[in-house]
């Protein structure tokens, strides 16, 4: 009998597999779970029910590979090139004017690229000079250093807060004396925000407007922006178009909103008037009760961080204006049964609130932290 997707998409464990070869034995007559830890009988089900649970996986990821909506990491890098043309963000380095001041009768110095690390304390970023750098005694010199590592947290020092010295150049100090970068630094495109432009990407090939386009162009303003809805029923008459932002939070207001605006006015087809708000928070109380394997989870307090972390990664991604028909968007219960169901280990979630669909409108986000309690099986 052929797999139906669901099963397909869901990785089999060596457990499960293991039950399921000695339920097979059984029927066929053997006294399978008879047989003792570490016979040979025992030692060749256990084998088998490991490579059935690795050949299960393997299944599982090129399956999900296949899909946007389940594609994943590398798969989903590779989906979106082949199918929408579209190139994961690899994000970029902060780049900084560094002011080094050698103090009379310390110096020369002729550190080559990359020999000089300078690091802001408090938040522990590190950048390194892009040039060659001749540092003279009693001298003052500025040149362009780049963050270690790729993302946002490289823009983050503000002015002078940069004063750490990590490589030894005795009688040398460091300062960053701009209140911003030269670069900003980004993160890497995150598997939602990707697949959310592949969703879109035939949008961006019409000039007519489509309302696709318009959250394109709200995530590539700012990347402060992770979310984006469309409001395009002409309700404030011909043309008009409102668009709702948000973060992993919330709805996003100024001076984001400024920025997503001029960004998507310098596109708009001619016609539209453009309006950017931040979403509108929707809060929904989220409680369960739930039941964990205590082989897997040591206690209650490790499942129910478990869960909430799921539901929260659930509620970070869901988009704004709810999931649905047409006219009829919610915050589907069954989403965040599936989100807390789908954690190793959790037996069962029921959800005491919510317990039916909540209603949404086109510019609401809904805003909630899970809480509950987690009994031992």
């Amino acid at each position: 009998m052929a797999l139906s997707i669901e099963q397909l998409t869901t990785a089999t464990t060596v457990d499960a597999a293991l039950e399921l070869i000695l339920d097979e034995l059984e029927s066929e007559g053997f006294p399978a779970r008879s047989w003792q830890e570490g016979s040979v009988n025992r030692t060749e089900v256990e084998f088998l029910a490991q490579l059935m649970a690795s050949n299960s996986t393997l299944i599982n990821e090129i399956t999900k590979g296949a899909y946007n909506e389940l594609a994943e990491g590398l798969a989903l890098t590779l989906f979106s090139a082949s199918h929408y043309e579209n190139d994961r963000d690899t994000g970029t380095r902060a780049q900084w004017n560094i002011r080094l001041v050698t103090t009379v009768g310390s110096g020369p110095y002729s550190p080559g690229v990359g020999d000089v690390i300078v690091q802001d304390p408090v938040l522990g970023v590190r950048f390194r000079n892009l040039n060659a750098l001749v540092l003279t005694d009693g001298g003052a010199t500025e040149d362009v250093f780049e963050a270690e590592l790729i993302g946002v947290d490289g823009s983050a020092p503000g002015t002078n807060d940069i004063n750490v010295l990590v490589t030894a150049l005795a009688g040398v100090t460091v300062t960053n004396p701009d209140a911003s970068p030269l670069v900003n630094g980004a993160d890497v495109e995150g598997d939602p925000e990707l697949q959310t432009r592949n969703t879109n990407k035939w949008a961006t090939l019409s000039m007519s407007g489509p309302s696709g386009i318009y959250i394109v162009w709200s995530l590539a303003a700012d990347q402060a922006v992770t979310r984006a809805n469309v409001d395009d029923t002409n309700a404030a008459g011909a043309g008009a178009v409102v668009v709702y932002i948000a973060d992993a939070d919330a709805g996003l207001a100024g001076p984001t909103d400024a920025v997503v605006l001029a960004y998507i006015l310098e596109r708009r087809p001619l016609g539209a008037t453009v309006t950017v708000l931040p979403a509108a928070s929707l809060p929904v109380v989220v409680t369960y009760v739930a039941s964990h394997d205590s082989t897997i989870f040591a206690t209650a307090a490790e499942a129910e961080a478990a869960i909430e972390a799921a539901l929260d990664t659930y509620r970070q991604t869901f988009p704004i204006g709810g999931t649905g028909p047409t006219g009829a968007k919610v915050f589907p219960l069954g989403g965040v049964y599936a989100a807390a169901n789908a954690v190793t280990g959790i037996v069962n979630v029921t959800f005491t609130s919510p317990t039916i669909d909540t209603p949404m409108t086109v510019g609401q986000v809904a805003v909630f932290t899970a809480t509950g309690t987690s009994t031992p099986v």
